[in-house]
């Protein structure tokens, strides 16, 4: 398992979707059908299920070929790819009488066999596309944050920035204080450590968490970004030389609907909008 270097998942003609997601650094990343993080301990465990899979019995019956046991046009063309070699499984039609058990072969032999393999775990491949996908919402390292700003309709907006000695104090700034200066004040270190949890922490939820890749204009609109409910950036001090890291993450929370109760979520620098749990704005 170890060896693995990316996973493949091909689904029949006439579509003929993709799914890719290959190894990058310590974790591992879609690179199609889209381009996003994927989640690190669902693919591994993906990979182990996959390694672990026996031939249940070789079949020589003349008259199963590959159109008979659905090879010919196979529901899922999975692939592993190794340091040096790769291994394609074409999963083929369900056995008769026997859910569990399907006809399948490597790519490269034309020995036709029988497995027996979980139907969730058929469907989960199936899915992959949002059931390998990291659902955490926003990828940063706490310790280089510096200040933190906050927006929403009908308050001023509000900055709560770090100080050197590790405490934070808030700024707010009120559209009717003028040309005075905001003065700051110690901001409660254990609400901000909250907050900043509930940040790290949050993901998204629900079988539809992943609402839209490649929103229009009018969905934005429609979800109720063009007025966020809450606007929130994280801003960074520098990385260390050689380290790519943004120096500030944006996240956008947005109702379309408040009978709906849907909260969805969108960050900066991504199209992707995403269903998170609607006590979020409680929390900020």
């Amino acid at each position: 398992n170890f060896e693995a270097r990316s996973l493949s998942i091909q689904f029949p003609s006439p579509g003929n979707l993709r799914v890719r997601i290959s190894k990058s650094g310590g974790g591992w990343i879609f690179e199609s059908p889209i381009q996003t993080r994927a989640d690190k301990a669902a693919v591994e465990i993906t990979i182990k299920k996959l390694d672990a899979l026996k031939v249940r019995a070789f079949v020589d019956d003349p008259a199963i070929d590959d159109t008979a046991s659905g090879l010919a046009n196979p529901d899922l063309r999975i692939t592993l790819e190794g340091n040096a070699r790769r291994e394609t499984l074409l999963l083929g039609r369900p056995v008769p009488g026997s859910l569990p058990v399907r006809y399948a072969k490597l790519e490269d032999r034309a020995q036709l066999f029988t497995i027996e393999i979980d139907p969730t775990f058929v469907q989960m491949l199936v899915k992959a596309q949002t059931e390998l996908r990291d659902r955490k919402v926003l990828e940063f390292d706490g310790s280089r944050l510096t200040s933190i700003d906050i927006r929403a309709p009908g308050w001023p907006d509000l900055t709560l920035q770090k100080l050197e000695t590790g405490a934070w104090q808030v700024v707010s700034r009120s559209a009717d204080a003028g040309a005075q200066p905001p003065l700051p004040q110690p901001a409660d270190t254990q609400i901000v450590s909250r907050l900043v949890e509930s940040l790290d922490a949050l993901r998204a939820s629900g079988e539809d968490a992943f609402v839209s890749d490649a929103p229009s204009a009018d969905d934005l609109e429609n979800w109720g970004f063009n007025r966020p409910e809450r606007e929130i950036t994280l801003n960074f001090a520098a990385a260390g030389a050689g380290t790519p890291a943004p120096a500030s993450i944006t996240l956008q929370l947005a109702v379309a609907n408040e009978r709906e109760g849907r909260l969805y979520a969108r960050v900066g620098g991504s199209s992707s909008v995403l269903l998170v749990p609607s006590e979020t704005l409680g929390r900020i």
